[in-house]
C-alpha cells in the first residue's frame, strides 16, 4: 500500500541523506589525499543520483497502487537558514501521501513565509529537483570565459548558488500567493529579476553586516546595492527567457523549442527549463559578486571571508578584475553582436565536471535591428565574411593547384632538364679526361 511505500522511501531518504551528511563533514578536513577525494566524491554523487530517482520513481509507482496523490514538497530546513549550501540540510526534497485529486498541485513551503503553504505547480518541482542535483556537483568554470564567481572559495561559491534557487523559489511562491497573471509576469520582468538579485545580496552578505574603511564604517549591502543600475543594464537585462521560465512553472505553458511547440509537463520542455534556470542562477550569482569586486575588492576582511586562496594579493585580485573588463568588452562589441546574427543564446549551465557554456537557437530579428554603432558593423563583417570565405578559399585553393603545377610541372622540369644536362656534360667530360690518359700511355 501507498503508507508501506511512502515509509520505505522515507528510510531510504533518511539513510541517504545521513551519508551525505557524513561526508560533507569529512570534505570539511584540511587534508584531504587526492584519492580519498576523488573516492568520496564519486560516492557523493551516487548518493544525490540515487535520492533524485527515489523522488522520481516511487510517487509515480506508489500510484498504481491507491488512489492517493503523491505529493512533492520542498523545505527549506530552518536549523540552517542561513546556511545556503547546496547539501542535503539546506534543500530537502521529499514525498508524502495527499488526497487531492488528479490535478494535486505542489506544495512548497519556506521558513520566511512563516511556513505557509504555498501552491506552485508541479513542473517546478521537477525543475528545481534537476537543478539541485546539479548543484551536488563540481561548480569550477571550465569556459574559456572568467566569470565573477571564479574569484569565489569553492565553499562560498556553494554557498551563493544554493542561496540564488532558494530566492527563485521564494520568488515564484510570492508570484503563486499573489496569484498574478502571464501579461504581469512580461510587464515586471524587469523588477522581477532586479529583486532576485538585492534579496540574494542582502541574504548572502547580511543585511546589518558594516566594513570599517578608512575610520569609517560602512554597510556592505547598502553600499553594492547602489551598483543597481548598472548591474541591470549589464547583467540582468541579458538574462534569457526568464518570462518564458516562470511561465511554465507557474502557469503551466507550453514552451516553445527550436520553433517547435513542447508541452510544458514534456521532458524536452522539463529540460530545456533546466538550463534556463542555470543559468539565470550563474548570471545572478555573477551580479551579487560584481559589485564587491567594484568595490570591496582590496578590503583585507572581505578577501579572507570570501575569496579563494589562490587570488588574494592585490596583482591577482587586479588581474582578475582587468580579464573581467574585458570579458565585457569582447562581449558587447563582438560575441554578443554575432550570437544575436546567429540566432542563439549562450547559457552557463552545470555539468558533472563544472560550468560549461552551451547555445541554443532562437530568433533575434528585433535585436538585429536594433544593432547600431561597431555591434552593427561587426555583423557586416560576419555578413561579408560569409559571402567572400568561401569564393576566396575556392580562388585560393585555385591559385595554389596552378602554382603547384607550374612549380613541380614548368619549373621543377626545366630545372631537372638542366641539372640533367650538366650531369652529362660532367660526364663527357670525365670520358674525354680517360681517354686523354689512355693516349700518353
Amino acid at each position: 500500500n501507498t503508507t508501506f511505500l511512502y515509509s520505505q522511501a522515507m528510510t531510504g531518504v533518511s539513510q541517504i541523506d545521513r551519508e551525505l551528511a557524513r561526508i560533507n563533514n569529512y570534505f570539511q578536513q584540511s587534508q584531504i589525499s587526492n584519492i580519498n577525494w576523488l573516492f568520496w566524491t564519486g560516492r557523493k554523487r551516487e548518493l544525490l543520483t540515487a535520492r533524485w530517482l527515489i523522488n522520481q520513481l516511487l510517487p509515480i509507482d506508489a500510484t498504481n497502487y491507491s488512489n492517493n496523490i503523491f505529493i512533492s514538497e520542498i523545505v527549506l530546513d530552518k536549523n540552517n537558514s542561513t546556511n545556503y549550501s547546496s547539501d542535503s540540510s539546506s534543500l530537502k526534497i521529499f514525498s508524502k501521501a495527499g488526497n487531492q485529486g488528479e490535478n494535486s498541485s505542489i506544495n512548497l513551503s519556506h521558513d520566511k513565509f512563516n511556513d505557509q503553504s504555498i501552491v506552485v505547480s508541479s513542473i517546478g518541482v521537477k525543475i528545481y529537483e534537476l537543478v539541485q542535483l546539479q548543484l551536488g556537483n563540481e561548480l569550477v568554470n571550465l569556459t574559456s570565459n572568467t566569470l565573477e564567481i571564479d574569484v569565489l572559495s569553492p565553499r562560498k561559491r556553494q554557498d551563493l548558488l544554493s542561496l540564488v534557487l532558494q530566492e527563485f523559489i521564494a520568488l515564484c511562491q510570492n508570484l503563486s500567493v499573489s496569484q498574478v497573471d502571464q501579461s504581469y509576469i512580461a510587464a515586471k520582468k524587469k523588477q522581477l529579476l532586479q529583486d532576485l538579485w538585492s534579496k540574494t545580496v542582502t541574504n548572502f552578505f547580511g543585511k546589518y553586516t558594516s566594513l570599517q574603511i578608512d575610520g569609517e564604517e560602512q554597510e556592505i549591502v547598502a553600499v553594492l546595492l547602489l551598483d543597481t543600475p548598472t548591474i541591470q543594464e549589464e547583467i540582468l537585462e541579458r538574462i534569457p527567457f526568464v518570462e518564458e521560465l516562470i511561465s511554465q512553472i507557474l502557469f503551466g505553458t507550453d514552451l516553445t523549442i527550436d520553433d517547435a511547440i513542447y508541452l510544458a509537463e514534456s521532458g524536452e520542455a522539463i529540460a530545456r527549463s533546466e538550463l534556463i534556470l542555470e543559468n539565470l542562477i550563474i548570471q545572478i550569482a555573477n551580479a551579487v559578486i560584481q559589485p564587491l569586486l567594484n568595490r570591496f575588492s582590496e578590503v583585507e576582511t572581505v578577501k579572507l571571508a570570501f575569496y579563494d586562496q589562490q587570488l588574494l594579493s592585490a596583482r591577482d585580485i587586479t588581474k582578475f578584475r582587468n580579464d573581467l573588463s574585458w570579458k565585457y568588452r569582447l562581449d558587447n562589441y563582438f560575441y554578443e553582436p554575432k550570437l544575436i546574427f546567429e540566432s542563439s543564446y549562450r547559457l552557463y549551465v552545470f555539468s558533472e565536471l563544472g560550468i560549461r557554456t552551451t547555445h541554443i537557437y532562437a530568433p533575434r530579428t528585433l535585436e538585429l535591428q536594433s544593432l547600431t554603432g561597431v555591434r552593427y558593423f561587426v555583423t557586416l563583417w560576419l555578413e561579408l565574411k560569409d559571402a567572400i570565405a568561401p569564393r576566396l578559399k575556392t580562388l585560393t585553393s585555385f591559385l595554389g593547384q596552378g602554382l603547384v603545377y607550374i612549380l613541380t610541372q614548368i619549373i621543377g622540369r626545366g630545372i631537372g632538364l638542366v641539372g640533367k644536362g650538366i650531369l652529362q656534360g660532367i660526364g663527357n667530360s670525365l670520358q674525354e679526361a680517360r681517354a686523354g690518359r689512355g693516349i700518353r700511355k
